[in-house]
């Protein structure tokens, strides 16, 4: 029992450490109970626009919201993924910006080296674009470089402009791309670009 009550306390510890950069940010075990939580993270869900709390465990407002924190908490559990992000919208007409919520695997060993599992969840205030960059690379199966190099195609740039932009070469933008083209299933940039276009405009 004593051994449990380590653990807690450095899952409590690993929280508050990230919460100190300013990171709204929950512990969650498999059910999706709450571990720990930070002072900011509460705050979020004493307003009632994006999570609430019931039976200890934590939902999204939104429909479709919770549905993708259950699927990715289910995903980080079983170990299917390490990390993964996903747009959480706000209730109707309440005004308040959509999030990014970022869900992560951690592990935590007992003085008995036994592994205890648990899930961080992330918070950030999310730029419509900042979700819609997620929602792609969710959606393929991509870096945050390649979504972002997406938005990029679609708006019509340039290698040189992106690689400008990113200040990277222009031999990693164009390795993001044929990346980027073989996760899409496009053989070319103009066929990227167009398939592109017709998903983010």
């Amino acid at each position: 029992m004593a051994s449990k009550g380590r653990i807690m306390d450095r899952v409590g510890m690993i929280v508050q450490s990230i919460a100190a950069v300013g990171n709204m940010v929950i512990a969650l075990n498999a059910e999706r109970k709450i571990l720990s939580i930070s002072d900011k993270a509460q705050n979020l869900i004493d307003q009632g626009n994006h999570f609430f709390i019931r039976g200890g465990r934590i939902h999204a407002v939104d429909r479709d919201s919770d549905t993708r924190l259950l699927s990715m908490l289910a995903r980080i559990h079983a170990r299917e993924v390490n990390r993964s992000a996903f747009g959480v919208r706000p209730r109707d007409r309440s005004g308040a910006p959509p999030l990014i919520a970022t869900v992560s695997h951690v592990a935590v060993q007992d003085r008995d080296a036994i592994n205890r599992e648990f899930a961080l969840l992330s918070i950030a205030l999310g730029e419509p674009q900042a979700e819609r960059i997620d929602a792609l690379a969710e959606a393929f199966m991509l870096t945050q470089a390649e979504a972002s190099i997406a938005f990029a195609v679609a708006d019509g740039m340039s290698i040189d402009a992106m690689a400008e932009a990113r200040k990277v070469s222009r031999e990693t933008i164009r390795s993001q791309l044929k990346s980027l083209m073989m996760k899409t299933g496009t053989r070319r940039q103009p066929e990227l670009t167009a398939l592109l276009s017709g998903i983010l405009r």
